[in-house]
């Protein structure tokens, strides 16, 4: 199973509910169309990070020393909490980088809800993310940063290939790196996160 369905099957109606909550009662709907568009953001995120050595290691330490996943033991009630922002925030300067604020403004256009509301889905999801990842590394799932590193290269890869689009994870997290994400674009390309998950 992906890493992406294994995200997608641990956010539960109670986790969305909180999420809505703290959003201050946002739509279910662009709540859920956020997160849709959140997860493959840190995913990809995370595999343009370790595409070099260096790169996987510096998460393979940070998932040992900070993310064993035993927030997910209580998702709902540590998405309500003040901590997932301060610590989502954290995560997302390392995963996102310069690209944090395209990735919100891009989440924005896609599910319909403020830029800051975008924002607050992103730090949510992210130590989420991290937490997932921290347990399967736990659990001896995943051995080493390589092997680390070849799964989430494979989860991105795949992310791609279902988008049935060429280069909406390109848009989405600038892979090249050059700062021109065209966020009109891939708004009005005929809902590219709805084919990514086959809503259209």
């Amino acid at each position: 199973m992906s890493l992406m369905k294994i995200l997608q099957e641990q956010i539960g109606s109670q986790a969305v509910s909180a999420l809505q909550k703290q959003l201050g009662g946002t739509d279910n709907n662009q709540v859920q169309s956020a997160i849709q568009g959140a997860l493959p953001m840190i995913l990809g995120g995370l595999a343009k990070n370790t595409q070099n050595t260096s790169g996987a290691q510096n998460l393979w330490n940070a998932l040992d020393k900070d993310h064993d996943g035993q927030m997910l033991n209580d998702l709902s009630g540590f998405l309500g909490s003040g901590q997932a922002q301060q610590t989502g925030q954290s995560i997302l300067k390392h995963v996102l980088g310069g690209r944090q604020g395209q990735a919100e403004q891009t989440l924005a256009g896609l599910s319909g809800m403020n830029t800051q509301n975008a924002g607050q889905v992103l730090a949510a999801l992210a130590p989420m993310v991290m937490g997932m990842i921290g347990k399967m590394q736990s659990q001896k799932k995943i051995g080493s940063s390589g092997q680390l590193a070849g799964l989430l290269q494979t989860e991105g890869q795949q992310l791609r290939k279902q988008s049935q689009t060429s280069g909406l994870m390109s848009m989405l997290m600038d892979a090249d790196g050059d700062g021109d994400v065209d966020i009109s674009d891939v708004v009005q390309r005929g809902g590219l996160l709805g084919k990514l998950f086959g809503k259209r």
